[in-house]
């Protein structure tokens, strides 16, 4: 099996232990795992979060819900909105620019978290200025674990 494969199966037997210390509004970045062309994300989302509306910078990725609800907001490159699509516990979803850009939203009043698998690994995206209708190109950054609450 290569890694490729090894960390999409990663994905289904990732297990939370504890809660998250997160703000309302606030969502963080934690690099879990990696290997030779690719890396697994846990983020956490707070109640009323989201992302901007952005690409993977030539990076394909799968998300796995494994806390709570999300909603993936899909828009073709201009970018005009195309789809809306809820996001549920164990569901999965599959992103890479060829598709379009997306928005992750949680416009619940609870605590979500999801697995991210990018490959090859992304350090920076193009991101959508609603304000100045314009992309720009944004560094991603990760957060520090702040407990032992992944195994």
């Amino acid at each position: 099996m290569n890694e490729l494969a090894l960390a999409l199966s990663t994905l289904k037997e990732i297990k939370i232990e504890e809660s998250f210390n997160i703000q309302e509004g606030e969502r963080k970045r934690y690099k879990y795992a990696e290997g030779k062309g690719w890396e697994i994300l846990l983020m956490v989302w707070g109640n009323n979060s989201q992302t901007p509306i952005h690409d993977h910078n030539g990076s394909k990725g799968w998300i796995r819900i494994i806390k709570g609800n999300l909603v993936e907001r899909c828009f073709d490159k201009n970018p005009i909105y195309q789809i809306e699509k809820l996001l549920g516990l164990g569901t999965d979803s599959y992103i890479d620019d060829s598709i379009g850009t997306h928005q992750i939203v949680n416009p619940f009043q609870s605590v979500a978290v999801s697995l991210h698998l990018y490959s090859p690994s992304i350090c920076n995206c193009n991101v959508y200025d609603e304000n100045s209708k314009k992309w720009q190109i944004q560094n991603l950054v990760n957060h520090s674990f702040e407990g032992n609450f992944v195994k």
